[in-house]
């Protein structure tokens, strides 16, 4: 059920800006704040398909950093995502305040980049009677190695500490059980 915590938001819009970063620079290259609504149907088996509609808060900021002027990112994310279950109207809702950065980034000088990112914030699923049904909250330390044009190659948790709870968890076997 996590949705944004492994995103990389910062590190694949580095990477993809990064050829034509120049000397390090003081001034942001990109400050950016914008929403994002979204919504989707996710069939679940069973009957039960689940309507997922939702809007991110997104503030971003993009730097040079160091000799070489690697480009480092940034995003602030904040929203909320209902998932409801068309049927009977119940719903599941999930906030979450994350922040994802940028913490180291190397030209491995052969067309790739490694990308160490910080992703911490919380996440938190409220059911249809208002109590919370689980929690994600801490901080994911990710080594992403992308090429020069952001795609993924690979990926590593350095570093997980703080609580998961929908860790080991199918998003359609829970969507069954909270709404069905």
């Amino acid at each position: 059920m996590k949705r944004s915590l492994m995103l990389g938001t910062g590190a694949l819009v580095a990477v993809m800006l990064t050829l034509g970063a120049g000397p390090a620079a003081a001034e942001p290259l990109e400050h950016v704040v914008f929403e994002e609504p979204f919504s989707d149907e996710i069939d679940c088996g069973d009957g039960l398909n689940v309507l997922m509609e939702g809007q991110d808060r997104v503030h971003f900021l993009l730097l040079a950093r160091g000799p070489d002027g690697l480009l480092y990112g940034q995003a602030n994310i904040a929203g909320a995502v209902s998932f409801t279950n068309p049927a009977n109207g119940k719903s599941v809702t999930t906030t979450y305040h994350l922040l994802d950065k940028d913490l180291k980034v190397t030209d491995n000088g052969d067309g790739t980049y490694t990308i160490v990112v910080l992703n911490a914030g919380s996440q938190s699923f409220i059911g249809p009677d208002g109590r919370q049904l689980l929690l994600d909250a801490g901080q994911l330390l990710i080594e992403l190695v992308l090429d020069v044009n952001g795609e993924f190659i690979s990926g590593e948790v350095l570093r997980q500490g703080g609580r998961w709870d929908t860790d080991g968890r199918d998003f359609c076997t829970d969507m069954h059980e909270f709404l069905g």
